[in-house]
């Protein structure tokens, strides 16, 4: 099945055709203009998984004038969302600025887009196709091309390499970077915007308008990560031929109702359609005795969820990772979760970090890196799940979202230059 994958692969590589000249100019090319950025460049190729038996779409963005050779940080940056099927740097979706000398990777996840595979939306074979993605990053190996990166990009410094997870991607930025089965290259630092993580808030079980949230209570739990209280009491379903209804019935007046109760969907599996709950609350549905037609287990749920929620694999990470510094970027309304103001999945993976002793952590880019953050935080900067500490960024108008990231990617590969991690 390989050979029409590659036919793929190479046509994707349309309008980046091999320069005339000597063998020494084969991965020359004339690249596409970049779509998202005026002073950028962009060239689309494929990368073979571990086994050889599909390729990955990847998608190379950099900025015209790059500097030395070896000098510009690598950043892979991973979209948000679970059912995502086309290719990701479009439009608004989150990127690095190459007005800037910076190296900004994007992949189609297996399964998605133009890539190969199964599409097992955030799970361990997207895990595994990032891990080939951040090998050949680190000049493992070469592209569909026969290209290696330092062929395509010779400013690419291939022991400064960012992971940039993005809203839900920054659950497969934990995922890969603690997977002991996957060969991962040393990277240099994590940046995290707006991470859901924990599977309560990648859901939004506990609604948005109307909620059954309460602000400062939610706990970082051994077994569940981040884990916030609900009043399992308003918890009912209403039975379906295919999915139930599942609410807690705020008004409690027997029905699920989208304006007055807070509706609970689940996260959808690829394979069997099933929706995923929290397992905490898989668990209180089972306690009350609810018949969930169309949800996974209580087991299921929690298999599904030790991939894909970043506040689970916290110790895993730090075990790791003991040197990796993170940086963690949110602003004042949350993209999704847009009324839970004290951010408690923003600063509560930061109190996570913190109590496992992470290396280095901070909210947001400091103003030297990021001028229009007035209000910087200090490093290693307190974070707690109460909310108290700790300011966030104005909104993306006014520190767009694509400057804020490569201000926290130049940040972390200058303080690595310079080993300084304590001035502000």
């Amino acid at each position: 099945m390989l050979a029409p994958v590659l036919a793929i692969g190479l046509a994707g590589l349309a309008g980046c055709r091999r320069g005339a000249g000597s063998a020494d100019d084969v991965c020359s090319f004339e690249f596409q203009e970049d779509k998202v950025s005026k002073d950028g460049r962009t060239v689309g190729t494929m990368i073979a998984d571990d086994e050889g038996l599909y390729q990955i779409h990847t998608v190379i963005r950099w900025a015209e004038d790059m500097g030395d050779p070896g000098t510009a940080p690598i950043g892979v940056t991973l979209q948000g969302g679970w059912f995502h099927e086309g290719t990701p740097i479009l439009g608004e979706d989150p990127h690095l600025d190459t007005a800037n000398p910076v190296v900004d990777i994007h992949i189609d996840l297996p399964g998605a887009g133009l890539s190969g595979g199964t599409n097992d939306r955030r799970g361990p074979i997207a895990a595994a196709a990032l891990a080939s993605v951040l090998r050949w990053a680190h000049g493992e190996g070469v592209d569909a091309g026969g290209c290696s990166i330092q062929d395509r990009i010779p400013a690419a410094n291939l022991n400064d390499i960012y992971l940039i997870g993005t809203s839900n991607g920054g659950n497969l930025a934990y995922s890969v970077l603690t997977d002991d089965s996957l060969s991962v290259p040393p990277i240099a630092g994590l940046v995290i915007w707006e991470t859901p993580s924990a599977s309560t808030f990648v859901n939004v079980e506990l609604g948005v308008t109307p909620s059954v949230y309460t602000p400062g209570t939610c706990t970082v739990d051994a077994t569940d990560g981040i884990l916030c209280p609900f009043p399992a009491e308003q918890l009912i379903s209403i039975p379906d031929d295919r999915v139930s209804q599942l609410c807690f019935d705020v008004d409690a007046d027997g029905a699920c109702v989208d304006t007055t109760d807070v509706m609970v969907f689940g996260s959808e599996t690829k394979e069997t359609g099933e929706l995923m709950l929290s397992p905490a609350l898989r668990r209180a549905a089972d306690s009350a005795g609810l018949d969930l037609t169309g949800y996974g287990s209580l087991e299921d749920a929690d298999a599904w969820w030790s991939y894909r929620d970043a506040s689970r694999r916290v110790t895993l990470l730090v075990d790791r990772w003991p040197d990796l510094p993170i940086l963690l970027v949110g602003s004042e309304t949350d993209h999704v979760i847009d009324t839970w103001t004290d951010h408690p999945h923003i600063r509560g993976l930061g109190q996570a970090l913190q109590e496992q002793g992470a290396f280095w952590t901070r909210l947001n880019p400091g103003a030297a890196w990021l001028p229009g953050n007035t209000t910087p935080n200090a490093p290693n900067l307190p974070l707690s799940l109460g909310g108290d500490e700790g300011r966030m960024l104005t909104e993306d108008a006014e520190d767009p979202l694509d400057v804020a990231l490569t201000g926290a990617v130049l940040e972390l590969s200058e303080r690595n230059a310079t080993g300084d991690w304590t001035s502000e």
